[in-house]
């Protein structure tokens, strides 16, 4: 990566969606696999592997962790190009945890700020909907797997489950999966 150390690179296609997930996960694999010290770097073109990119970064302390959304990952001149892998490089070089930006169109650069959203106002439509997914990492059993099936139940969103655990062999994961 540009003289920035080991690490892994995804650049996924302007028109990313659903089917990459599998490749998303395939990288993040390989990164855990490569141990300590390694660089996982996600470039992109819609929102959308953030969550697995923050996820490794917080279970494999040490990964530098790069996100980078691009509204035109794609350039179709030299010059763009440049200019989208010296914006990449530029945002590797200065992550030493986790970073997560995106650059638009016409060059600005902003950084996603989670805020809290009221589950509760009367006069606001529900925060979450059957088309939304919940990504719960970590969250098969205990007191995460409650809350993620009460948000489910709720508003009727799908849930998307990540860990480490087989349901094969842990019985409460089972159940939990398949209430």
């Amino acid at each position: 990566l540009a003289g920035l150390g080991h690490g892994v690179l995804l650049c996924l296609p302007a028109d990313g969606g659903p089917e990459l997930a599998g490749t998303l996960l395939d990288a993040a694999r390989s990164a855990l696999a490569s141990g300590s010290g390694t660089r996982f770097v996600v470039v992109q073109g819609r929102r959308g592997a953030s969550g697995v990119a923050r996820t490794l970064h917080l279970e494999v302390p040490g990964t530098r962790t790069t996100v980078v959304t691009l509204d035109d990952p794609e350039p179709a001149t030299a010059e763009g190009v440049r200019d989208a892998v010296g914006l990449v490089t530029a945002e590797v070089a200065a992550t030493t945890e986790f970073t997560q930006v995106h650059h638009d169109a016409d060059g600005n650069r902003s950084v996603p700020v989670l805020s809290p959203t009221p589950l509760d106002d009367p006069g606001q439509d529900p925060p979450l909907g059957p088309d939304d997914v919940v990504l719960v990492t970590g969250g098969g059993k205990g007191i995460t797997a409650e809350c993620a099936l009460s948000l489910a139940t709720e508003y009727g969103s799908a849930l998307a489950l990540l860990g480490r655990a087989a349901e094969e062999e842990d019985a409460e994961l089972a159940d939990n999966l398949e209430r």
